[in-house]
């Protein structure tokens, strides 16, 4: 009669468990970790690069949509910016996350964004700029229609 083999079985389901267990690095330091000065934000850190809301070299922020899109329009179209006129500026809700600017290739969530956009006519063409709300606004070449149209917005 045949002993049954059990001893190796354990071991063999033994060393399955200890090589699924975790990872020796979990819980070891970063190698490098990004620290701010006091009185400094994530935006500062980076140069300014990623939200933009400080001062430009002209003073603007583009935490004003409408004034980003008067200056941003005026360059693109090679015309003063007193040359040129807001047509609509209204509050939005865009059908999904590409913000009504979608691109080629891209995934969006698919969920309903509450934003705005701006339209400019600068030499004779119009420029679309949409956003999310409390987010700066961006450059739409191939806009699409929002959602909803949610109302004007004060100036």
């Amino acid at each position: 009669m045949r002993r049954p083999r059990t001893g190796a079985g354990l071991a063999i389901v033994a060393l399955l468990v200890i090589s699924c267990g975790s990872d020796p690095d979990q819980g070891a330091a970063p190698d490098e970790v990004e620290t701010l000065e006091p009185g400094t934000t994530d935006d500062d850190a980076d140069g300014g690069q990623s939200g933009d809301t400080e001062d430009g070299e002209d003073g603007m922020t583009t935490d004003d949509p409408e004034a980003f899109a008067l200056a941003d329009a005026a360059e693109r179209a090679g015309v003063g910016p007193a040359d040129v006129d807001v047509v609509i500026h209204e509050d939005v809700t865009w059908p999904d996350g590409s913000l009504g600017c979608p691109q080629p290739d891209q995934f969006y969530t698919q969920a309903l964004v509450p934003g705005y956009r701006v339209v400019v006519e600068a030499g004779g063409e119009q420029f679309h700029y949409h956003g999310q709300s409390g987010q700066p606004a961006t450059y739409c070449a191939n806009p699409s229609e929002p959602a909803d149209r949610g109302g004007v917005v004060d100036r």
